[in-house]
């Protein structure tokens, strides 16, 4: 383990270590290749590398001053279906497309009392502590006491824990807001199946919510797939269609029955969602019915 203070434009190129290491960035930005996948890792910031892994280290505008161990018999890659809700939490969270690497360490079997770790990694909130562990692990690393290499052993995974409480915390916050959301969105959905007849659009739905406009739509889109008023265009004219095959309202009567002001505007979105007009609809319904 050890302390480097790294100048402008340093590096180090290609490298593949029989030991896991870890690095943990105070100040600047290091860049870091592992296995051909580039990290970013700021101040604040700490990345593992799994041994027999190639990497690279290096700066570009500015110096970097961080900490580092290697260390062996710690870590092992966690199964992709070990922890399927809590990778997916991570995604979301980043807006990655995939999980970064999740790490257990050995002797942590017991599901509920897992360790986990990820090759990239925010520490923050523990940046003092962790400084404070690393300085006390290289007093014992240059003085030769008793038992100095079961109490560095023991630093190394003060460190590592740490790190897991950012993790979990990220995961059970991300958690915690996307049950929210969806909360939030579901309520609307149900306001709209109650009033998709009157008047209602996105500003009445954020009220109903107690939202903005835009982060509502924002958060339905993301749900649906589709935008509030393109949802209540959507149900308004699934049911007219229904209305139109099952009543014998003329087509004026099923516009305002499903919520539309205008006839004309009916005809216009009901076009844009069947491809013909309410009429042609009605029509084609009619020739079915005669055959």
């Amino acid at each position: 383990m050890g302390y480097s203070v790294c100048r402008e434009n340093w590096g180090i190129l290609n490298r593949t270590l029989p030991e896991n290491e870890l690095i943990v960035v105070f100040k600047g930005t290091l860049f870091c290749k592992i296995g051909g996948e580039k990290h970013i890792i700021e101040e604040g910031g700490a990345c593992i590398i799994p041994k027999d892994t190639c990497a690279s280290h290096y700066t570009e505008n500015g110096r970097c001053r961080f900490y580092y161990v290697h260390f062996t018999g710690m870590l092992q890659p966690l199964a992709d279906d070990e922890l399927p809700e809590a990778t997916a939490a991570l995604d979301r969270a980043r807006g990655a497309e995939k999980a970064d690497t999740l790490f257990l360490p050995t002797g942590w079997e017991n599901k509920r009392a897992k360790l986990i770790l990820c090759s990239e990694m925010k520490c923050a909130n523990y940046m003092e502590e962790i400084e404070s562990i690393f300085a006390k692990a290289l007093i014992e690393r240059d003085h030769k006491n008793t038992g100095r290499l079961l109490l560095i052993n023991f630093y190394i995974y003060h460190i590592l824990i740490l790190l897991c409480r950012h993790y979990t915390r990220m995961f059970f916050e991300t958690t915690a807001a996307d049950t929210s959301q969806k909360k939030l969105v579901q309520d609307a959905l149900r306001y709209i199946d109650e009033h998709y007849t009157g008047q209602i659009g996105t500003r009445e739905l954020s009220r109903f919510v107690g939202v903005s406009q835009q982060y509502l739509s924002k958060l339905f889109r993301s749900e649906t797939g589709l935008s509030p008023v393109k949802y209540i265009n959507a149900l308004r004219i699934k049911k007219a269609k229904e209305l139109i095959s099952g009543t014998r309202l003329n087509i004026s009567e099923v516009a305002f029955h499903v919520g539309f002001d205008s006839l004309y505007y009916f005809s216009r979105v009901f076009k844009q969602y069947e491809g013909i007009s309410p009429s042609t609809y009605k029509l084609w319904l009619n020739s079915k019915s005669n055959q």
